[in-house]
């Protein structure tokens, strides 16, 4: 090796290079993993209202509380999903971070200074992750919708006469999860 040229490990630019490539990798991933936890959630609860209805329609006389605990366990498992969705935002919003702070560096460096308009999202202007009316937050309304349903569905058999009740308690878990989404990106700062 010649002592002019530099090695892999003290290559400043290559190191750079090599972390923008993870941090991007990471938020193509955190992206992907989204719409596969989706379409595996949407598959999952559709699996388990068709043992709800499958139990229903072929056992007459098949106890309620088998029903409920089918759609409670659906509904906690929707829960795990969303927390699943929430940590995939965060380590988009990470990756997103690195990615810009390198921006900045060569910003700072006057190695990018012609080209700082040209990017949209800087440091400074990176969407927050708690952004609401994103593909993150649709796939989390799509979550807590089917979710707050599956825990409706588990208390009509418990409060029978009350479908007021079960309506207002679906929408107050609809709105708790949307509102536990929210809670979680900020926290998470």
């Amino acid at each position: 090796m010649s002592k002019t040229s530099k090695s892999p490990s003290t290559d400043h630019d290559t190191i750079l290079e090599l972390e923008y490539k993870y941090a991007s990798e990471t938020a193509f991933q955190a992206m992907e993993d989204r719409h596969k936890i989706v379409s595996f959630f949407i598959s999952l609860t559709g699996i388990v209202s068709s043992v709800i209805f499958g139990i229903n329609e072929f056992s007459k006389g098949i106890n309620p509380t088998v029903i409920a605990f089918f759609s409670y366990i659906g509904f906690v498992i929707g829960l795990l999903f969303l927390m699943n969705l929430v940590r995939l935002r965060q380590a988009w919003h990470e990756s997103i971070r690195v990615m810009n702070q390198i921006k900045s560096y060569y910003f700072q460096k006057s190695v990018l200074k012609d080209l700082k308009d040209a990017f949209l999202w800087r440091e400074e202007t990176i969407p927050k992750p708690e952004k609401g009316w994103t593909i993150f937050f649709f796939s989390v309304i799509l979550i807590a919708l089917l979710d707050s349903i599956l825990f409706a569905v588990s208390l009509l058999f418990f409060l029978p006469g009350s479908m007021v009740t079960v309506y207002v308690i679906g929408i107050s878990i609809f709105i708790a999860q949307l509102a536990l989404y929210f809670a979680m990106l900020k926290w998470n700062k």
